[in-house]
């Protein structure tokens, strides 16, 4: 990807200093997507085409596509002028709406590594991360994860990493790759930042401009008393906030009680598997969701959306609240799998309900650590694919669930004696020869008396002990406390 390579070269982590440095308490990402307009609109990197939006001068460009920036068309510039470049152009109005849906993606992603997300439309979305590190490894562990993770997006995005959210958010927005721990280096790496990195008005950036002004740099040699008398003191008060002189507060953005997405396929189709691939990104986006929240989910709905047919609807539940988007995708592809479709799809939609607050279910003292899980999705599974079929059975196992799981509380060593019957069935045999030479029995101590002295001499014969009887039988005096102490010697 362009943008990797790009971070690759222009990554800063700080200056060499013989000064110590004192950490920051606070450590602010910021993601920039800078071709936030065209991904929105879902135009492919090698199409020439621009995004509009009118101005007092009619339609102008708000973002081109690198091919119609590689033939001179750029922001700004008058709609008829770029076509007059290039006929060809796709022209698309500006749609702020799907901008908005797609930076709110981030902010569910945001949220599974912190709960401080702020975003700043149109393109950059801020949290603070400081509090995290010790669950993700460190600092440059949680950096090169966050750069990973953005990258397998899609998206065209940048990253800085910085003591300030003013910093993070203006270096990311001018392209620069950068982590930087210490206040004392924030200086040195924002030096070069052009001026409407700032934010400033535009009459105040017109006139800075005027007075020669174009950069940080510059702007820093000035008198601060003469900049806030000749351009207000929004300038003094920004430069303050990036290099964290000064406070600088952020609304953090609450996150909502209920999840829905949808997304449209770019050609309509009935396989499965194209089908899936987009299920999968609404999913770990519902994954995410749940992270940030801290909540599990028991149901998910997805709607298949067809061109002039209702949508088809297929609820799909689990036994245990989770939020493992990859056990939701192999419930999901049990069902489409198995269902005839009445339509093409061309799109689908994705809502959650049964939420749960907490962590999903772990296993007790003597488990694996995902056992109880795994059982519970085992059934998931069952009924997703044999559900239609056999419904009573199905109904029957998820009644009696409580009484049958008791079997999976036990450590493997326990399962495999209850679940082993060759020591019951060479008994049987044995009962077998006593008595099927035998016409009748005058009565019933008879009988027990010929079992008794048969199962006696046919014990001789068993000197194989069972394997792992030994852990087996001690995990039992622990399952059983005092049950065992006339067997074992404790």
């Amino acid at each position: 990807m362009q943008h990797a390579a790009q971070h690759a070269v222009s990554l800063d982590r700080g200056t060499a200093s013989g000064v110590a440095r004192v950490p920051s308490s606070f450590l602010w990402a910021a993601v920039d997507l800078p071709s936030l307009a065209l991904e929105a609109l879902h135009i492919g990197v090698n199409e020439y085409a621009v995004v509009t939006e009118p101005s007092c001068r009619g339609a102008v460009v708000y973002q081109a596509s690198e091919n119609a920036r590689s033939v001179g068309i750029k922001p700004g510039m008058n709609v008829n002028a770029a076509l007059a470049i290039r006929a060809s152009l796709r022209v698309c109005p500006r749609d702020p709406d799907a901008e908005c849906r797609h930076l709110h993606e981030f902010h569910h992603w945001a949220g599974r590594f912190t709960p401080t997300v702020s975003t700043e439309p149109p393109t950059t979305l801020l949290f603070e991360v400081a509090a995290s590190l010790k669950l993700f490894d460190g600092i440059e562990a949680l950096y090169d994860r966050l750069r990973r993770e953005l990258d397998q997006t899609g998206h065209r995005c940048y990253l800085a990493l910085t003591p300030t959210p003013g910093a993070s958010s203006m270096l990311a927005a001018a392209g620069r790759e950068t982590l930087i721990t210490d206040m004392a280096d924030l200086r040195m790496s924002m030096r070069a930042l052009p001026l409407h990195s700032l934010r400033l008005a535009r009459e105040t950036l017109r006139r800075l401009r005027a007075a020669g002004v174009s950069s940080l740099e510059e702007l820093w040699r000035l008198p601060r008393h003469d900049l806030t008398r000749r351009f207000g003191p929004d300038v003094v008060r920004k430069l303050d906030q990036a290099l964290g002189m000064r406070p600088d507060p952020r609304r953090i953005d609450a996150i909502p009680d209920c999840f829905e997405r949808h997304c449209e396929l770019e050609a309509e189709t009935v396989e499965a598997g194209f089908i899936l691939q987009a299920a999968r990104f609404l999913l770990e986006q519902f994954s995410d969701f749940l992270t940030a929240r801290s909540a599990v989910a028991s149901d998910v709905r997805v709607w298949l959306k067809h061109a002039g047919n209702p949508a088809t609807r297929i609820d799909v539940g689990t036994r245990l609240p989770m939020r493992d988007a990859g056990q939701w995708e192999r419930l999901l592809r049990e069902h489409i799998q198995r269902r005839e479709l009445r339509a093409p799809v061309r799109g689908i939609r994705l809502s959650g309900s049964g939420l749960w607050s907490g962590n999903p279910a772990s296993g007790d003292l003597f488990e694996t650590p995902d056992a109880v899980g795994d059982w519970a999705r085992a059934l998931d599974e069952l009924e997703a694919r044999w559900g239609d079929l056999y419904p009573i059975v199905i109904k029957s196992w998820r009644t009696k669930w409580d009484n049958l799981s008791a079997y999976f509380k036990y450590p493997q060593d326990i399962r495999r004696v209850i679940y082993t019957t060759n020591s019951i069935e060479a008994v049987h045999r044995q009962f077998r020869k006593l008595t099927k030479t035998k016409g009748g029995f005058p009565n019933e101590d008879s009988l027990m008396k010929l079992l008794y002295l048969g199962v006696q001499n046919a014990s001789k014969k068993w000197t194989m002990p069972i394997q792992g009887w030994n852990i087996t039988l001690s995990r039992l005096a622990i399952f059983f406390e005092g049950r065992l102490d006339g067997v074992l010697d404790l």
